[in-house]
Parts: structure tokens; C-alpha cells; sequence
């Protein structure tokens, strides 16, 4: 029975030496993929990065506070381009009403109010150079 015993830890030892080989070179081709951090390449943040999570999960209202203000200034970058446009198509010598329109009605989309957009747009060009709001009301 002790013979027995030392052919299976001889047979053990020369099975487990390739499946250890196996496994080794299975987590390098891992890691050449970018599956796994295995010997050649190491994780660029620390294990604290993990409790960003975390603290996110307990603390929600820095996250929407931070998009509310991503929204609000895409809505104020969203606004002073259509200012701009507006602006360059009133200065124009000859002022396309539809030109206008178009950008009144992409304000009206934008959830923007175009009465007050336009009103700051002709605000510093001469009354008898553009045509008033009524004329050019945004389409619907």
C-alpha cells in the first residue's frame, strides 16, 4: 500500500507541474487580451478605487447635482448659439424672414422662450432694420 502511494504523488507531481504551466500561460494570453491584470501589466488605480462605487451608491446627490449642471450649461451653450445666429441673421442688410424663423422655431423646440431670445437679439440694432416678432413668429 505504500508503493501505492508514491506512484500517485509521482503521477500527481508530473500532472501538475504542465496543468500549472497551463494555467500560467492561459493568464498571460488573458492579459494580452486586457481580461486580466495578471505579471506584465498592473491596474493603473488602487483597491480605493473600488469604493467610488460605493460612495456613489450612498451618496446619489453628488452625481445629479453634477449632471443638472452638465444640462443646464448645454442648455445655456444650446442658447447662445442660437443668440449668435440670431444676432448675425437681424445684422444681415437685407434680413431673411425665414432665415429668422428657422432659428425661432429651433429655440421654440429647444424649450427656449423665443419672444425673449429675440427681443435680446434686435436689442442692439437699429427698430427700422428688423421686422418685428409678429412678422416672424416660429412655426409650429
Amino acid at each position: 500500500m505504500n508503493a501505492l502511494w508514491w506512484v500517485l504523488l509521482v503521477v500527481a507531481a508530473f500532472l501538475l507541474v504542465p496543468a500549472l504551466r497551463f494555467l500560467d500561460r492561459l493568464g498571460l494570453w488573458l492579459e494580452d487580451r486586457g481580461w486580466l491584470f495578471y505579471k506584465k501589466k498592473k491596474p493603473s488605480s488602487s483597491a480605493l478605487g473600488s469604493l467610488v462605487a460605493l460612495q456613489q451608491f450612498l451618496e446619489p446627490g453628488v452625481q445629479h447635482v453634477i449632471r443638472a449642471n452638465d444640462e443646464r450649461r448645454e442648455e445655456d451653450e444650446a442658447r447662445e448659439r442660437l443668440l449668435s445666429c440670431l444676432r448675425a441673421a437681424l445684422r444681415e442688410t437685407t434680413v431673411n424672414p425665414e432665415v429668422v424663423r428657422l432659428y425661432l422655431a429651433q429655440a421654440r423646440r429647444e424649450g427656449l422662450s423665443y419672444e425673449v431670445l429675440y427681443e435680446e437679439a434686435s436689442r442692439d440694432i437699429p427698430v427700422d432694420q428688423i421686422p418685428p416678432l409678429h412678422e416672424v413668429p416660429p412655426d409650429e
